[in-house]
């Protein structure tokens, strides 16, 4: 609100309060109620304004609600290991940063003898030289709500200023044949971003890494080169579904439930050991990292720049009114960087080789599992936890055993599993990138789950929104609440009518909050429809998952289309329920002209809807 508004008020007060006449008072309660309403309707049109940008800058939007938190998002207080209470900004980001050195590896001398699971990449990778349109490109793709690094140089500078793509090109191909790399691009300022616990405690804060947006483009353009020398020779393990395109984590535990539902159907008890690494990113020991690298191939012009990058790189920690000092960096592949994901992905590579058993990945979350027959299939697992012990002992990558748990489905063998001679907690359930595993593998829990969260978004959209028009009510819905019920749903879809109809009053309860109807598609019709795109994806080869690992082709033509697949005999619902066979049916019914489209978008216009709630094309 302007300030004349504000001085009209604060006049006709003071008139009112001086005069003591009835008529200055009458028209004092005026001029509130006009300056109460020109608020709100200020902040309609502010929120309007919000909710029309939300999909193109979700930050402004959750920058405003937070204000309506009851926690808030800033680091109020810390704690000393000796319950001293920390309150001044510039104490608390040294307290921070110290904390976040003392996690890393200080490495010892390195021999360059570590034997390696794997066959070596024999080619290296060749630098490229860089084109002008290779900077223009990736500039062009540039989003203007990332923060700047400590040089300063703000994203709208490089969007905005088309000439520095001739001088970015040739410092960036000098950096890379000289190895000179300015200190401004080694530099980080870390963002702490709280995870879960207690505010007060440094341990629950992940250190996020602002960098320059300089550096950041030549990132972009030597992470395109390495990333093609990774695929051309098949480097990244089948195992590993994070940072890899065609992967996500709806893949990875599509393989892991196929796998654990199929054993269940058969009656076989499934142990699965989830591991963590403490501080993984962090703590990445550079020689043996650079090592890795010239063993994969990663070596010439663009291993020695990635090693003096990594080299001589400082950080300090930004609070809002305080900065910390500067601290030498010893280890780790920095957060927030383009190149770091790649880097991690090369150092853990070949984890899932030195085990016997099934290891799935997805970046540093590791879980291997096995089908439990007798006491020997125990043994095994445990024989692959040590393996893993070695093998964290050698690469420096150290495991966090109080976070390291076990799920056993079907329990009817006990055995206590070690790691580093510290026992396992068994579970009976566990968070699995994001979607609750429960020992029966029943979807009730994470119904509930999800069914809460957006609960309490609903809750907050309340809190928050004035005038909640039909618009307004679809848009905050359809991008900050549906995607809650719908992550991964080709996991859990429920096949009890009560958790439908749970999940449906969600949708319904929210459309609800303004006075016009709002008509959306039923929940249960989204997810059969995701069940569909999901399976086309598989069979057209989109994801790098084998479809043969997940379908039954039948072995002989059928009537229908080329792509149809063949319906396998369980014996119980859990496994009749999962997403490889409830999805049969449907698919072999619909048209070939529909499974035969040649792009995704194609075959998702041509899904119609009937009034019966059935996806047909």
């Amino acid at each position: 609100m302007n300030n004349t508004a504000k001085k009209k008020v604060r006049e006709a007060d003071v008139k009112a309060n001086k005069s003591k006449l009835t008529c200055d008072k009458l028209l004092a309660d005026e001029e509130h109620a006009s300056y109460n309403q020109s608020l709100i309707t200020s902040k309609a049109e502010y929120e309007n304004k919000l909710v029309n940008k939300l999909n193109d800058n979700p930050k402004l939007f959750f920058n405003y609600v937070r204000n309506f938190y009851r926690t808030s998002s800033t680091i109020e207080i810390l704690e000393t290991d000796q319950g001293e209470k920390v309150f001044e900004d510039s104490a608390k980001a040294n307290m921070l940063n110290n904390f976040f050195s003392s996690v890393q590896t200080n490495e010892e001398s390195f021999l360059g003898d570590i034997p390696i699971a794997d066959n070596p990449v024999d080619n290296s990778i060749r630098f490229q030289y860089i084109q002008i349109k290779d900077v223009i490109n990736k500039i062009n793709r540039l989003q203007l709500n990332k923060a700047c690094g400590p040089d300063g140089i703000h994203v709208n500078v490089l969007k905005k200023a088309t000439s520095f793509a001739k001088p970015l090109q040739m410092i960036f191909n000098q950096s890379v044949y000289t190895n000179s790399i300015p200190q401004d691009w080694r530099d980080s300022n870390i963002n702490p971003i709280h995870k879960k616990g207690s505010r007060k405690n440094c341990n629950n804060y992940r250190p996020v890494a602002l960098t320059s947006q300089v550096v950041k483009l030549l990132e972009r353009i030597l992470y395109d080169q390495i990333n093609n020398h990774l695929k051309r020779h098949n480097v990244i393990s089948c195992e590993q579904h994070g940072f890899q395109s065609g992967c996500s984590c709806t893949t990875q535990l599509l393989e892991c439930l196929n796998d654990w539902t199929s054993m269940w159907d058969l009656g076989l008890q499934t142990d699965i050991v989830y591991l963590d690494f403490s501080k993984a990113f962090d703590s990445v020991p550079f020689k043996r990292l650079q090592y890795k690298l010239k063993y994969y191939g990663v070596a010439g012009h663009i291993g020695d720049w990635i090693e003096h990058f990594l080299s001589g790189r400082r950080q300090r920690v930004l609070l809002r009114n305080g900065t910390s000092c500067w601290n030498t960096v010893l280890s780790g592949v920095p957060q927030g960087s383009i190149l770091g994901p790649i880097l991690f992905l090369l150092y853990v590579n070949e984890l899932p080789k030195i085990v016997h058993n099934t290891a799935k990945m997805f970046a540093d979350d590791t879980k291997i599992y096995s089908s439990i027959i007798d006491e020997l299939d125990c043994d095994k697992l445990q024989d692959d936890l040590n393996s893993l012990s070695a093998w964290s002992a050698q690469w420096l990558l150290k495991f966090n055993e109080s976070k390291c748990i076990v799920l056993k489905l079907k329990e009817s063998i006990q055995y206590i599993y070690s790691l580093n001679g510290i026992n396992l907690e068994t579970v009976n359930q566990q968070r699995d990138l994001g979607v609750i595993i429960s020992t029966n593998l029943k979807p009730e829990t994470h119904i509930n789950d999800i069914v809460k969260r957006a609960s309490q978004r609903i809750g907050l959209i309340k809190r928050c929104f004035t005038n909640l028009t039909q618009k307004k009510v679809a848009t905050l819905y359809t991008t900050t609440i549906r995607p809650i019920l719908e992550y991964a749903s080709v996991i859990w879809q429920p096949f009890y009518n009560k958790d439908i109809v749970k999940l449906q009053k969600v949708q319904d309860r929210c459309l609800s909050l303004c006075d016009v109807p709002i008509e959306l598609e039923s929940l249960k019709l989204r997810r059969d429809k995701t069940d569909l795109v999901e399976t086309y994806k598989i069979l057209h080869h989109k994801y790098k998952l084998n479809p043969d690992s997940l379908f039954i082709r039948p072995n002989r033509d059928l009537r229908g289309h080329e792509f149809k697949l063949h319906r396998e005999t369980v014996n119980t619902d859990i496994r009749k329920n999962f997403f490889t066979n409830r999805v049969i049916d449907k698919w072999n019914n619909l048209p070939a002209e529909t499974v035969a489209a040649p792009r995704e978008e194609t075959f998702k216009k041509k899904l119609r809807v009937t009034p019966s709630d059935e996806v047909t094309y």
